[in-house]
Formats: C-alpha cells, sequence, structure tokens
C-alpha cells in the first residue's frame, strides 16, 4: 500500500476552505488520476480495472495552520472480473518520473476544473502551469509499506483515522462491498458491480495532518 499526500497551491486554498464541492471534485480528480495511470502501468491490467484506496481529508498542516490535503493510502494493484472471478493485477515500481508525471496531470486537471467554474481566469491558470513545481502542487507517493507488514498497514491507516468522526471504522469494507478471493488466496473486498471507484473518505480533525 502506497501513501499519496496532494497539497494545494495557496492561490487554491481558499476555495477548499469555503466550498465542500472543490474539496470533493479535487479528491476525484486525485483518484481518477492515479487509478489511470496505475493501469496504464500494469501491463496485464485490462482497461476496466479499479484501484482500491482509503481517503482523508485532512484541515491543518504540521505547524497547526489551517491547510486542507489529501491523505490517499492506495493499493499498489488494480482489481478487474475475469469471468465473475476476481483478478489482481499488481503494480511494478513507481520511479520518482512516474510521480512527476502523475502530479503534472492532477495539477493540470484541477486548473481547468477552478477556470470552468469560474474562480480562476484561464490567464492565471496558464501562469501557474508555467510555475516552479506545476504551480506550487505537491503530491508525495514516498511511503510504501508492503503487504506482509500488518503492524506497518495499521499504523499508516491510524494516522488519518485520528480524531475522525466516524458511523463505521474505515478499516472495514463499507456493507455493499464483498469478500472475494483471488487465485492467490488473498482475500479483498470488491463491490459487485466493479464499475466505478470506490473509496472510503473520511474528513480529518487531526491538527497533526
Amino acid at each position: 500500500m502506497r501513501q499519496w499526500v496532494l497539497s494545494l497551491p495557496k492561490r487554491l486554498r481558499y476555495f477548499l476552505k469555503s466550498n465542500p464541492a472543490a474539496v470533493t471534485a479535487v479528491l476525484q480528480i486525485l483518484l481518477r488520476v492515479i487509478q489511470q495511470e496505475l493501469v496504464k502501468r500494469c501491463p496485464d491490467a485490462p482497461d476496466n480495472a479499479r484501484l482500491g484506496a482509503v481517503s482523508f481529508i485532512h484541515r491543518f498542516g504540521d505547524a497547526l495552520n489551517e491547510h486542507i490535503h489529501f491523505h490517499c493510502c492506495v493499493i499498489d494493484a488494480v482489481f478487474s472480473l475475469d469471468d465473475g472471478a476476481l483478478r489482481i493485477s499488481e503494480l511494478p515500481a513507481l520511479t520518482r518520473a512516474d510521480i512527476a508525471a502523475i502530479q503534472t496531470r492532477v495539477s493540470h486537471r484541477v486548473l481547468r476544473w477552478f477556470v470552468r467554474r469560474g474562480w480562476l481566469e484561464a490567464d492565471e491558470a496558464r501562469a501557474m502551469r508555467d510555475w516552479h513545481n506545476d504551480g506550487g502542487f505537491s503530491l508525495d507517493a514516498a511511503v510504501r509499506i508492503p503487504g506482509w507488514d500488518r503492524a506497518g498497514l495499521e499504523r499508516l491507516l491510524h494516522i488519518g483515522e485520528i480524531n475522525v468522526p466516524l458511523h463505521r471504522p474505515v478499516s472495514h469494507p463499507c456493507s455493499p462491498f464483498t469478500r472475494l478471493r483471488s487465485a492467490t488466496g488473498r482475500t479483498v473486498f470488491a463491490h459487485p458491480s466493479m464499475t466505478r471507484i470506490y473509496a472510503i473518505t473520511c474528513r480529518s480533525r487531526n491538527p497533526m495532518g
């Protein structure tokens, strides 16, 4: 499992604070781009393969400053159904160049979304794309926990769970999900339709973000 952490430039953070729709849109863009890139990089994955992720929305930074950013714990594999049987396509190693390319795609799509909403002028978006480091966007994916490290996986997910008001633990599957066993004997949870991105999302009040 890999942790993806996305931060937006200060020019856009105001809209995240005042518009829940912007928070939802940015998270959806991030997950879609990650899924598309994972499918593309898994050599045996079909086009309709889906990712598995748990997402946390953090509202504060390390300095206790208000800073909405996104933590997504994503399995380094994609899932699909092959004649009713679960198929798992594992991801080869990601390079820094791969992650940088994903960051660029996310930044461009987010900027286009803000322009369509009328919250950013097209000229401003073009200028931000020319800024250093993709206009102030930051996507970190350096933290990766192997599947055998159960304690490490629990610590990773616990970071996002702290002080999160939940009706059910995020580490448990949502009720519409079905327990499936792959050909390799691993157990995963998948939605019966397998036609959409499914990620459990939590809004974190953890001040240590």
